[in-house]
Parts: C-alpha cells; sequence; structure tokens
C-alpha cells in the first residue's frame, strides 16, 4: 500500500486519523501506488521537465529508462486527476514499450509492462470513485501483469518483479470485490522476497509493515510478528537515507507507523504491557522528530483495554476539543462509554457517525466496530429489534474483509440479541460459531505468546552463543600465547643452568612473595568478617523498622473500620434504610478488599484507587451528592504494577472531606491527579472547600478538636518509609488562591517513592 505524503495531504487531516486510514479506509485509492516516490509537485514538475528535455539526446536503453521513469513519476504527482495521470502514464510507457520490442531490451519491456498496468489500474480506480465499474480495465491491468513478469524475470529484474507481484495482490482483492483472502497475502510476501534481492531495504521495510498489519487484523499474529519486526529493522537502517524536508517526513512517518502496528499487533495478541512499550517509543520518536502525531488516540485505546478508564477520557478529550466532529475520536468515545456502562451516550454518538461512516467507507473495518457498537448500545437499552439489523450487517461485513477477531464479539453479540427475541436455535447457532471462533483465536494467541517467548529465548541462545565463542576464542588465544611463553621459559630456563646463582636467587623470591600473599589473605579475612558483623547490625535495624510499620497497619485498619460503621450508624437513625442497606453493600465490599490486603505491606496502585473510589462512593452517598470527585492518571502510569501502601490516600482525602468540602454551602469538588515522574509518584489531591483557615476556626469551635488519627498513623508510616528510600516522601499542604489572592481551596501533594516489585518493606 501506498504511503505518499501528497495522497496523506489530501485524505489524512491528522496524524492519528492516518493511523486509522493507512490501515483500513480508502484502499480502492491507495492500491496501485506502492511504488510512489516521496516527491513534492515543484519537484515533480522539475525531474519531469529535465527527463523531457533529455529524451532527445538518449537512445537505446538510455531512451527507455528514461520513458519509464516519466510513467513512473507521473504516478505520484498530486496536482493532476486521476484519469490524466492514467494517459500520461499510458503514453510514456507505450513509447517505452515501443522502443524495447524495437531493441530487444527486456528490462525494459518490463518495466513498461508494469507501468502499464498500473495506468490501467489507476482508470479503474477513477471510475470507481465515479461509481462506475470498467471490467475491461481490470482485464487489461492482468494482462498487462503477465507480461511485466514474464519479461522482467528474463531480464532478473527482481524490482519489477516486486512491484508487479505486489499488483497482482491488489488485482485478487479487486477480483474478489475487495474481500480479503490469504491468496492475496501469499503475492505480497512473495513481493517482498523479490524486494529483498533486488536489495531495496525501504521499499521491503515498507511492504514488510503493511503486510504485518494485514495478518494482525486477520488475526494471524506470529506471521504479523516475523514481517513487523523486520518491517521496523529495515525501515530504521533507510531513515539516516532521507535528505530532504519531504523525504525524512516520507520516512519517519512510515518508521513511527511501524512502531504503532507492533504496539497494535501485541494489543490485539493480550499483550499489554509490551504494547505499552512500543506505543511509548513511537510517541517519544513522533515527539523528538516533530511528526505531529503524538499517538493520543492510541492511548485512549489502549487505556481503555486496560480498564483505565479515568485516562481513556482523558485523552479522547483532548482530541475532540481540537476536532469536536472527529469521526474516529467520536468512535473510540462510543467505545469507552459502553465499556463504563453508558449506553445512552454511546447510543447518540454512534447514530450519527455510523451513516458518515457508510458514507466515507462501506467497505471499511471502522463501519463494523460501528455498526457492531451501536448494535450493542440498542441492545444494552433493551431495543434488540433495532439492534439485530445493524450487527447482521456488520457480521456480513467482517466476514468479506476476514476481520476474524471482530467476529468474536459479533457472533456472541448476535447469540445474547437472538436469545432476547426468543429466536433459540439461531441463539446457539451463533453461540457455537462464537466458541469456534474464539477458540481458534484463543490459540493463536496462546501460540503467538509460545512463539513470542520462544524466538526471545532463541535471540538469548544466540548471544550466549556468540558470547561462548567470543570467550572461547579467547581461550584459545590465552593458551598460544601460553605456548609461546612455556617455550621461551625452557629456552630460558636451560640457559639458567649455567646460572646456579640466579635459580637461587629466584626461588628465594618466590618464597617471600608466598608469605606475603598468606598475609594478605589474612587481612582480606579480617575484612569479611568486619562486613559480616555491619551487614548483621543493619538486618536488625531493618527488622525493627519493618515491626514497627506492621503496628501502624495494623492501628490503620480499625480506624478505618471506626469511621465506616459511624456512617451506617447515621443512616440507621436517620431511618433511611434503602440507603444504609446500598451502604451496608459497598462498605462489605471495601471491608473485604481491607482485610485482603491488610497483611500486605504493598498492593498495586490498581488496587489502592478501587479501595479508594469505593469509599468515595460511599461518603458521596451519605451526603446526598454533596461532592463530585475526579481521579486522572498521567504520563501513562502502569497502575498494576506500580506499588504502594495499602490505605496511603485515604485519609487524605477524608480530611479534605470532612474539615474543607463538608462546610462548604455549594457543590464541592475533590480532584486527585496521579503523575509518574522521576522515579517518583506524586499524587496531588485537591479540594475547592473553605479552606484551612476557615476550617481550623470551626474546629476550633467544636468540642472535638483532635487531630485526625487517620493522619497521624499515616505521618508516621510515610516516616518510616522515607527511612527507606532515596527520595523526599512526606505530604505538604498549601492553599490554593483565586484570581483575587483569596482562599479557594486547599491542596495536599503526596510523594511516594514506590518500589517495583524489587522488595517489600515486610
Amino acid at each position: 500500500m501506498s504511503k505518499h505524503p501528497s495522497i496523506k495531504k489530501i485524505f489524512f487531516t491528522t496524524a492519528s486519523q492516518y493511523s486509522y486510514m493507512k490501515k483500513i479506509l480508502l484502499p480502492i485509492i491507495l492500491f496501485v501506488l506502492n511504488d510512489v516516490p516521496a516527491l513534492s509537485q515543484a519537484t515533480d514538475r522539475i525531474k519531469i521537465d529535465s527527463l523531457i528535455n533529455t529524451l532527445a539526446h538518449k537512445k537505446n536503453s538510455e531512451k527507455i529508462d528514461n520513458l519509464n521513469k516519466l510513467a513512473f513519476i507521473f504516478s505520484g504527482t498530486s496536482n493532476l486527476k486521476l484519469s490524466q495521470k492514467a494517459d500520461s502514464m499510458h503514453h510514456y510507457a507505450s513509447l517505452a514499450l515501443k522502443e524495447s520490442n524495437q531493441s530487444g531490451y527486456e528490462k525494459g519491456m518490463g518495466e513498461a509492462y508494469a507501468r502499464l498496468a498500473e495506468a490501467a489500474n489507476i482508470r479503474h480506480i477513477d471510475l470507481a470513485i465515479k461509481k462506475q465499474n470498467d471490467i475491461a480495465a481490470i482485464k487489461q491491468g492482468e494482462e498487462y501483469l503477465k507480461q511485466a513478469i514474464k519479461w522482467a524475470e528474463r531480464a532478473q529484474d527482481f524490482g519489477t518483479l516486486g512491484y508487479a507481484n505486489w499488483d497482482w495482490g491488489d488485482l485478487i482483492w479487486v477480483k474478489n470485490n475487495y474481500a480479503e483472502t490469504l491468496e492475496r497475502a501469499a503475492y505480497y510476501a512473495k513481493a517482498i522476497n523479490y524486494m529483498r534481492k533486488a536489495g531495496d531495504k525501504e521499499k521491503e521495510g515498507q511492504m514488510s509493515e503493511w503486510l504485518s498489519e494485514y495478518y494482525t487484523l486477520q488475526g494471524y499474529y506470529e506471521e504479523a510478528l516475523n514481517y513487523g519486526s523486520r518491517s521496523i529493522e529495515l525501515i530504521r537502517q533507510t531513515l539516516s537515507k532521507a535528505t530532504t524536508k519531504e523525504e525524512k517526513a516520507y520516512s519517519y512517518s512510515f518508521y513511527q507507523s511501524s512502531l504503532s502496528n507492533m504496539s497494535d499487533l501485541f494489543k490485539e495478541a493480550g499483550d499489554y504491557q509490551t504494547a505499552v512499550e512500543y506505543l511509548h517509543q513511537a510517541a517519544s520518536f513522533g515527539k523528538e522528530n516533530n511528526t505531529g502525531w503524538d499517538m493520543s488516540a492510541e492511548k485512549a485505546q489502549l487505556f481503555r483495554l486496560l480498564k483505565n478508564y479515568d485516562s481513556s477520557f482523558y485523552f479522547l478529550n483532548k482530541l475532540k476539543s481540537k476536532d469536536p466532529e472527529n469521526l474516529w475520536t467520536n468512535l473510540d468515545l462510543a467505545l469507552l462509554y459502553l465499556s463504563t456502562d453508558r449506553p445512552d451516550s454511546a447510543l447518540v454518538l454512534l447514530n450519527r457517525i455510523v451513516p458518515k461512516f457508510k458514507a466515507l467507507s462501506p467497505d471499511g473495518r471502522p463501519l463494523i466496530s460501528a455498526m457492531r457498537s451501536n448494535g450493542e448500545a440498542y441492545f444494552a437499552l433493551g431495543n434488540s429489534h433495532k439492534a439485530l439489523p445493524l450487527v447482521k450487517a456488520a457480521k456480513d461485513l467482517a466476514i468479506k474483509l476476514g476481520a476474524r477477531p471482530q467476529l468474536v464479539d459479533i457472533y456472541e453479540l448476535l447469540s445474547k440479541i437472538y436469545k432476547s427475541l426468543g429466536d433459540y436455535d439461531k441463539a446457539y447457532t451463533n453461540l457455537l460459531q462464537f466458541s469456534s471462533l474464539k477458540d481458534s483465536i484463543q490459540n493463536k494467541k496462546f501460540l503467538f505468546r509460545i512463539y513470542n517467548s520462544k524466538r526471545q529465548t532463541e535471540d538469548a541462545r544466540k548471544e550466549s552463543r556468540i558470547g561462548f565463542l567470543d570467550r572461547d576464542n579467547k581461550i584459545k588465544q590465552q593458551k598460544l600465547k601460553q605456548e609461546a611463553t612455556f617455550r621461551n621459559f625452557i629456552i630460558a630456563a636451560l640457559i639458567a643452568l649455567v646460572f646456579a646463582s640466579f635459580y637461587i636467587f629466584r626461588n628465594l623470591n618466590v618464597k617471600r612473595k608466598n608469605e606475603k600473599l598468606k598475609q594478605e589473605q589474612t587481612e582480606q579475612q579480617w575484612k569479611l568478617k568486619d562486613l559480616e558483623n555491619k551487614n548483621n547490625h543493619a538486618g536488625l535495624q531493618k527488622q525493627s523498622a519493618q515491626l514497627a510499620m506492621q503496628a501502624l497497619r495494623a492501628q490503620m485498619n480499625p480506624h478505618f473500620i471506626f469511621n465506616s460503621l459511624n456512617s451506617i450508624n447515621h443512616f440507621i437513625l436517620r431511618t433511611e434504610s434503602k440507603t444504609a442497606s446500598n451502604y451496608l453493600t459497598r462498605f462489605s465490599r471495601l471491608i473485604r478488599m481491607v482485610l485482603v490486603n491488610s497483611q500486605k505491606p504493598l498492593i498495586s496502585l490498581e488496587e489502592e484507587l478501587e479501595m479508594l473510589r469505593i469509599y468515595l462512593d460511599m461518603e458521596r452517598l451519605r451526603f446526598k451528592n454533596s461532592f463530585d470527585y475526579f481521579i486522572v492518571c498521567k504520563n501513562e502510569i502502569n497502575t498494576e504494577t506500580v506499588l504502594v501502601p495499602p490505605l496511603i490516600l485515604q485519609p487524605f482525602c477524608e480530611n479534605a472531606l470532612l474539615y474543607g468540602l463538608m462546610h462548604k454551602e455549594k457543590k464541592g469538588n475533590l480532584k486527585i491527579d496521579l503523575n509518574w515522574s522521576d522515579e517518583t509518584l506524586e499524587c496531588a489531591i485537591s479540594d475547592d472547600g473553605i479552606g484551612r483557615e476557615r476550617a481550623a476556626a470551626l474546629n476550633g469551635k467544636s468540642t472535638d478538636k483532635k487531630e485526625s488519627m487517620g493522619l497521624q498513623i499515616t505521618s508516621q508510616r510515610l516516616a518510616l518509609i522515607n527511612n527507606g528510600v532515596d527520595v523526599h516522601t512526606f505530604y505538604s499542604v498549601e492553599d490554593i488562591l483565586d484570581e483575587h489572592k483569596n482562599i479557594c481551596g486547599t491542596k495536599v501533594i503526596l510523594r511516594i517513592g514506590p518500589k517495583l516489585l524489587k522488595e517489600e518493606l515486610v
């Protein structure tokens, strides 16, 4: 598939849109332009004029090569209509073919037929856009390709063979009404092999990158990994060859796209950690080289799959603020609404964007996702009759495009819809298809993980083997040196026999050295014993700190339970039985999590945030929704691998609620911002309450003036943690001021240096 910059400028308004569209949309426009040069309009014109002016002075093969180059350049000019491109290409390629026939130049004939095939395909594309169909153009392109392959094989022109086989794959796709087949992929693989023989690393890398995307979307993950890894290696090797601004933009976009594709591959295969790593590489590369592609859409998708919905909303809102009507952003937002049990919000978006996707690309993969999600939204709202035709249409399109991973979810949804409509036969049939295809896809994912693991093991083994051979060579060299030394020693020894005095002196000298070595060995033994004593002392100090930390955690859990029971008692006294029951249900879930985590010195940030959300929901219920809260994760925090002490954030949130927001007349807001920087987790807990000064005044009037037990315990826990890390971990409190320098809230900043799966506090 072509990635020509001029095509991008016409059809892709943003870099994130390009990520979608290059993989999914506009195949009819791009499928024949696989060999378009990355040139600007001005460069096109200069090259064309230069070649035309030299034609009169060229003869034989040089003239034929120039004619073929003219046809080649016209295929990529962005200032001509498709019909004009086809006519110009056909004109110069026909002249090249005529000259080649007269001179018997086989290489020129192969190239000329390849250009004529491209011209026929572009003519077919032009008619397809106008909703017309030209079977004759397809057949003519097929005949040209046969001739191109025939003459290119005779001339051993591997480059032309690569282009021709790639066009054959596209031709199979067109003849099958744009349905995906493995036969098409086989031709693409042949094209890549020919490009490898031709030594064209740039085209081999670009073709490998596209074929990797193809196999990923079809669910063939092992093949996708092979071609994806190869594409990254090849495109990286050709980056330095780009000299002009256009060529650099062209190469950089390909390299970033190849990294993004590998992220998609591991995401589809269920290895989200590796997907995050590749996505981080792609985003960093784009930022360093100013490609304009910040990967916000891809981050939003990955965070949604990781169930980090707050961060996913953050990136989608960022994209939506730039382009509110962007179809792909709205589709991702609808999928996020479905993931967070908000089908009504998803339905509003999907009813608006599904017709637009149909108009833009009736055979595009986003339409599958949009129609299936539209049906899912209707089904979630109890309208199975409207859901059924949408999901069936999504199924038909997925079968046509070979989108096997998407078919798994479609069959499952169809089974549920038919069951709700009482059609149990079709429900059972679709359930069987779902189970069969799911097992196949899951087996592919399992084999992929095994294959990837074996591949990594093989790489490590190769590295180990290389290291072993290197060591073996060093040993052999050392042996040779030793043999040479031994020979020299024998000669020296024979000479030394004459001088008995030298021999005696040497023995005495060796004896003194041995005594010195024994003395040094004795000193080393004393030093080792001294180090062992110091280590034992440090171990006792660490054990003391661990016991203190256990004691503080034991105090924290009863304090938290006492506060929760007070809240339940509050509802019972007010005879709000339904609210009390609801509160008690949440409390039971929370207390279970507290009990499970009570013996753990460290838990994942994901578990800590889950307990915090339950607690805040309980407090909102208790105080009749008098405040809202927001939790935002920044800098791609992996909440499953970052470890923190349990119940470390709750006391600060409790303090903000009781002393800041509960005294506020209007509805308050509590925001928890999590930021990962320099191996430190920074937690900023801010509220728009009455501020510390007024809270202190009100607290002064109260009979209960004791400092929060939770904050006392948390402060001691933080002090103990601080002794074991290199970063400052205490918390700081500051006032939030409005534009008139009036206090409008309070912010607590807590810094923790989490120990990432290395060691535990207890």
